[in-house]
C-alpha cells in the first residue's frame, strides 16, 4: 500500500474513531435513561457502538502488526543472515535488518 492510501486509512480511522465515541457517549445517555425511567433498551445504539469499536480496532491492528514493504528505508537497510533453505531445498528465506531509534531503538526484520 502507497503512502497515499495509508494517510487515507488513517483518516478514515480517526473519523469512525470520532464518531464511535458520539454513538458511546449517546448509548451511555440512553443507557442511563434506561435504569431510571424503565423506558426500551437502546441496542441499535450499542449494536452501531460495538460496530465503530470493532472497525477502529481492525485498523489499528492493520496498522501496527502488517508490515507493509514500501515503508522500510532502503538506503539504512542490512543483510542478515542467510540464505536459510527449506527442508525440501523448495523455498530459500532471506533476512533483512532495518535499524531505528539511535543507541536505545531497535531492529526490523
Amino acid at each position: 500500500m502507497e503512502l497515499g492510501g495509508i494517510i487515507i486509512l488513517i483518516t478514515v480511522g480517526f473519523l469512525i474513531a470520532f464518531i464511535t465515541i458520539i454513538l458511546f457517549l449517546m448509548f451511555c445517555t440512553n443507557l442511563l435513561i434506561f435504569f431510571i425511567k424503565k423506558k426500551s433498551f437502546p441496542k441499535n445504539l450499542l449494536i452501531a457502538t460495538l460496530s465503530g469499536v470493532v472497525m477502529v480496532s481492525s485498523i489499528y491492528l492493520y496498522e501496527m502488526y502488517f508490515l507493509t514493504f514500501d515503508e522500510i528505508d532502503r538506503e539504512s537497510i542490512q543483510r542478515g543472515p542467510g540464505p536459510v533453505t527449506s527442508p525440501t531445498d523448495a523455498y530459500t528465506a532471506n533476512a533483512y535488518y532495518e535499524l531505528y531509534g539511535g543507541a536505545a531503538g531497535g531492529v526490523n526484520v
